[in-house]
């Protein structure tokens, strides 16, 4: 009954202390709300357990409308996740780039991810565990680069929809995609160079016998003479080449902006050859090919029909390009006309192509001395 009694009496004292001291609201049980009205503001309440957490929360909203920085935060508890994602894809997705394929395909992986069951989280209730849950989920499905990107994107959304649509968020961006990522093992499939002329020989031959008209073995010669991307490739003109100088003009591309320039890359003895080969025009494409993807899709087709061939299974379109880059520098060719040839703006980029192992040191040691 002293118990009881003591209880009463605590209760009686609290609401007192809210009434006459704190300038809080009692609302029973042991509960306090805060409230702060003031001219300019939203009317902000929350409700406590603990009368010094919620004097400490008035305070500290009180603070942040006197220094400019109160951001009204009632958006984020009616407002999910897979709201914004789906507002993001239809407004901002289109101009991010004038590319319509590329807006595509950011549009329908925000889609995606907004069907995810993390997409019913409310903003102001998302944490690192709805995370960690869509991160255990989604990498049972895909590889590490794409969860990467999946991961990307969400926080990317989040940062843009805090600072452009004022939708603020009590706990900021709760998605550190480093951390989430760190104990997932790199599955990443190293892409290495054709280091045997016996294998680039068996290359060209398969690609020759392939039904489009040779065009493919052509378009792999050439990758492997220039070190052009897949999509230069696809998309040489005629009119940007001129072999009297041994220049081609290929169109280096941002992936994400509009920004597009010609560079120029020269051309080396058998890369004129086999231009020469084609058969020089005064305009129009090279290739027949219209989509890049399309190499890639035949260059499967030849690696399928020729699986007893070892290494084979590992050669795909940008594989040329890591060719080429090795040969120049088993050659010793310095890096700043590397560079030139292969349009690379940084040492670290080209550093990452044609790496040379032990055995090509030997190789080049041994023409040295010899």
């Amino acid at each position: 009954m002293d118990i009881r009694q003591d209880l009463i009496n605590a209760d009686r004292r609290a609401k007192r202390i809210c009434e006459t001291e704190r300038n809080l609201d009692y609302v029973g049980a042991f509960q306090y709300k805060a409230t702060i009205r003031r001219r300019g503001f939203s009317t902000a309440s929350k409700t406590f357990d603990d009368v010094d957490a919620a004097c400490d929360w008035r305070n500290r909203k009180l603070h942040e409308m006197n220094s400019g920085q109160y951001v009204d935060e009632r958006a984020a508890k009616t407002t999910t996740l897979a709201s914004i994602l789906k507002r993001y894809a239809k407004e901002v997705a289109p101009l991010i780039t004038s590319r319509e394929k590329y807006a595509r395909q950011l549009s329908s992986k925000l889609h995606k991810i907004a069907d995810r069951p993390i997409g019913d989280v409310l903003l102001a209730e998302l944490a690192p565990a709805h995370l960690q849950a869509f991160r255990d989920e989604r990498k049972q499905e895909v590889r590490r680069k794409t969860l990467k990107e999946d991961l990307s994107e969400i926080s990317r959304v989040i940062e843009y929809a805090r600072f452009e649509w004022h939708l603020s968020m009590p706990q900021g961006n709760p998605v550190n995609v480093k951390l989430l990522l760190k104990h997932i093992p790199n599955d990443r499939v190293e892409r290495k160079p054709i280091r045997s002329d016996s294998l680039i020989e068996k290359l060209l031959i398969a690609c020759g016998k392939y039904g489009d008209g040779h065009s493919l073995k052509d378009l792999v010669e050439l990758g492997l003479e220039t070190g052009m991307r897949r999509t230069q490739l696809v998309e040489l003109l005629w009119e940007n080449i001129f072999l009297d100088e041994k220049i081609a003009y290929v169109i280096n591309k941002d992936r994400r902006s509009d920004g597009q320039a010609l560079v120029g890359i020269p051309l080396l003895p058998k890369a004129v050859d086999v231009l020469r080969r084609i058969g020089e025009k005064n305009s129009g494409k090279v290739f027949i090919y219209n989509d890049p993807s399309s190499v890639t899709k035949a260059m499967s087709r030849v690696r399928l029909r020729n699986k007893d061939i070892p290494d084979f299974e590992l050669i795909t379109p940008h594989v040329l390009r890591h060719t080429m880059i090795h040969k120049m520098k088993k050659q010793g060719v310095p890096s700043e006309i590397a560079k030139v040839v292969t349009g690379h703006k940084t040492d670290q980029m080209h550093n990452h192509y044609g790496k040379l192992t032990a055995e090509d040191v030997v190789e080049m040691i041994g023409q040295k001395e010899g």
